[in-house]
């Protein structure tokens, strides 16, 4: 029997000539041509739940301030506080300037200041009786009062210096008498009389008010 040798010839060349044609692998190839075994990334379970707590800020520490009672205003303790000290009343009427006299002191009213809440208050009051004469070469000066005089006011602070707002009320009767050379002249008065006067806490401080001078004389 005769065998055709070229079929199988052919498929021999073929097999030969596709292994000749195909490049030897490389350890490069190998490794690049690896399969890659997949890594397995367990999830937590739902009972394993990590909670993270932050740790809270230290808080800065505050200064707490311990009210501290102070008088009157609330401020510093004022100049005001514990005053007290004396009006001294001069008479002041008439010719008396004219003349050359000085005023007559007829007596004084003490006061006092006292906190009330958010003021300091002056009060003061005095009852005047006073009776003189004064002999000069040109004549006579008399004087001759009952007087109630009250004292009402405020303490307060101006630039840092206190200052007294004053109201006199003044009842009662005067009597000025004024002779010179044989020639009288009476300058009466009665009933009530206001003043309002304001005085830097300082010895000597005065205020004028009709037929009155009063000179401050703080203790």
């Amino acid at each position: 029997m005769r065998f055709k040798l070229w079929p199988l010839l052919l498929f021999c060349t073929t097999v030969l000539l596709a292994g000749a044609c195909t490049s030897p692998s490389t350890p490069e190839a190998d490794q690049a041509t690896a399969t890659l075994t997949p890594t397995v990334v367990s999830e937590p379970s739902p009972t394993e739940t990590s909670v993270v707590v932050a740790e809270p800020e230290e808080a800065e520490p505050t200064a707490t301030s311990t009210p501290t009672k102070t008088p009157a205003s609330g401020a510093a303790p004022s100049a005001c506080a514990d005053l007290s000290g004396e009006l001294e009343a001069q008479v002041l009427v008439g010719p008396a300037e004219a003349v050359g006299l000085e005023p007559a002191a007829v007596g004084s009213i003490p006061f006092t200041v006292t906190p009330d809440q958010d003021t300091y208050v002056v009060q003061g009051q005095n009852t005047l009786s006073y009776e003189d004469t004064l002999q000069q070469e040109w004549g006579t000066y008399s004087v001759s009062l009952d007087m109630d005089i009250t004292i009402d006011g405020v303490c307060r602070e101006e630039e840092g210096t206190p200052v007294l707002d004053l109201t006199l009320t003044s009842s009662g009767e005067q009597l000025v008498e004024v002779t010179v050379g044989g020639s009288q002249h009476s300058y009466p008065w009665s009933g009530e009389n206001t003043l309002h006067m304001t005085l830097p806490v300082e010895e000597g401080a005065s205020a004028e008010g009709e037929g009155w001078l009063f000179v401050l004389h703080p203790d």
